[in-house]
């Protein structure tokens, strides 16, 4: 008996009953002021055991060492960013890279991987629930459309904005950069 099954039946339960509480306005949330950092190293050491080899790098706060901080609640956050990591985990050739940026009152989370990116025409829809891009239908990579769903509707809950841009410029020229905009504090 494999517990891989069993983690993904409860890890789709568990997204059926949040984009349920998400759509209902009944999700809950504990926020406080956060280390944006604090949920993001929580959430990818979580994820280092499945990337099975691929090059999972949490960039380091940068500058003077200090934190940008949010009003959140850590656990959602640590939720929205193990969401984005484990898709880039079914894309990535061989490389994500986990990093944060703060300016302008905005503390940006960017989760990027070097994977054939998101189809242009996948964008408008990426993130409603139950659609599944044109790169992941009838493949082994397929999933059930509820994920980025879930993280659109958390972060907006947290008075934030998420988007997907194609082609960054990391270091292979290709992939995807997801980025999850919150208000600093």
């Amino acid at each position: 008996f494999s517990a891989a099954p069993a983690r993904r039946l409860a890890r789709l339960a568990a997204d059926i009953i949040d984009i349920t509480r998400l759509e209902a306005e009944m999700f809950k949330m504990n926020k406080e002021r956060i280390d944006v950092w604090q949920p993001i190293r929580s959430a990818c050491a979580d994820l280092a055991p499945p990337a099975n080899g691929k090059k999972l790098v949490i960039a380091q706060p940068s500058g003077d060492g200090s934190s940008p901080f949010v009003m959140a609640d850590a656990q959602r956050i640590e939720q929205v960013v193990a969401n984005l990591v484990r898709n880039a985990l079914r894309f990535a050739r061989e490389f994500i890279r986990v990093r944060v940026e703060s300016a302008n009152a905005r503390v940006d989370i960017i989760v990027e991987d070097d994977g054939p990116g998101v189809d242009p025409a996948d964008i408008p829809h990426l993130f409603e629930k139950f659609f599944r891009g044109r790169r992941q239908v009838g493949t082994k990579k397929d999933g059930t459309g509820l994920g980025l769903a879930i993280v659109k509707g958390i972060v907006e809950a947290h008075g934030g904005k998420v988007w997907v841009e194609g082609k960054p410029s990391i270091p292979t020229g290709r992939g995807s950069r997801f980025v999850v905009a919150l208000p600093a504090v």
